[in-house]
C-alpha cells in the first residue's frame, strides 16, 4: 500500500507540481495529520478526507500564483482547469463548489 506523502506527491508530480518537504509538512499539520507519523502512514479509505484537504490546499494556493515569462521561457497555469479540479475537490470536501448556482427557500417571507 502506498504512504500519505507518496500519493499526494504522485498525484501533484501528474501536473508537473513539485512541492518541498517542508511546505507538505505543513499541509499535513493543517489538514490534522500527525507529519511525523502521518507520512509514512499506508493510506485506507479513512485518509480519504485528510488526503484531498491537503489536495485541495496546494491547488487553490496556485491560482494565487502568477503568471511568469522570462526570456524564451514562460510558465502559465490553466486557471480554468485549476478552478474546475479546486471545485471538485471542494464537492467531495463536502462544501458547495463556488460558481455552483444553489437554490435558497425564502418561502418563509410570504
Amino acid at each position: 500500500m502506498p504512504t500519505l506523502k507518496t500519493i499526494i506527491t504522485e498525484k501533484l508530480a501528474r501536473f508537473s507540481i513539485e512541492i518541498t518537504p517542508a511546505e507538505l509538512e505543513r499541509e499535513f499539520i493543517d489538514a490534522g495529520i500527525n507529519p511525523t507519523a502521518g507520512v509514512d502512514k499506508e493510506y485506507d479509505a479513512s485518509d480519504s478526507k485528510p488526503v484531498n484537504t491537503v489536495l485541495y490546499n496546494i491547488v487553490t494556493d496556485l491560482l494565487a500564483m502568477p503568471d511568469v515569462t522570462e526570456g524564451g521561457m514562460s510558465l502559465k497555469w490553466d486557471r480554468a482547469s485549476v478552478k474546475a479540479y479546486a471545485g471538485l475537490l471542494q464537492t467531495k470536501l463536502g462544501g458547495i463548489a463556488s460558481g455552483t448556482p444553489t437554490v435558497t427557500d425564502r418561502s418563509y417571507l410570504w
